[in-house]
């Protein structure tokens, strides 16, 4: 499980609707918000960084962050793809996503996510990918991560 003490915002992945997705978002500063699912099993990630796109008042890049300590793990898109429907149905605009998993040093070089783990290809095929000017390829999602 992530553990993000009283640093972060804890929703309800179940609930997304627009007032809760608004509770969600970072301050017209800029100050990025990390966003961490109610439930320990929430599918898909642990937490959610929302940090807003440059100075575009509703346009926002999504770091999801899944916590491992396998050296393999899936990768399933349903629950991102929720996510950044929810976002949009709230008015707001996805810049760019991008997924992180946090493992121990000692897993990093073996870490992998085979396309056999990626469930739900294509969910995110219209989104970019972060720092990147190529979106979520279709069967290729595995390579972004």
């Amino acid at each position: 499980t992530f553990d993000c003490s009283d640093d972060c915002v804890v929703f309800d992945g179940d609930n997304l609707s627009k007032e809760n997705i608004a509770k969600l978002l970072p301050s017209p500063l800029g100050i990025p918000v990390l966003a961490k699912p109610s439930l320990w099993n929430q599918g898909g990630y642990d937490a959610v960084w929302i940090c807003r796109a440059g100075f575009f008042r509703n346009k926002f890049t999504l770091r999801f962050m899944q916590v491992t300590k396998s050296s393999s793990h899936s990768l399933k898109l349903k629950y991102f793809s929720q996510f950044l429907r929810s976002m949009v149905a709230a008015g707001h605009e996805i810049e760019s996503i991008e997924i992180c998993f946090v493992v121990p040093d000692t897993k990093m070089k073996d870490f992998s996510i085979t396309h056999a783990q990626v469930f739900d290809k294509g969910q995110l095929s219209h989104c970019k990918v972060y720092q990147r000017s190529d979106k979520w390829a279709h069967h290729r999602e595995h390579t972004h991560i």
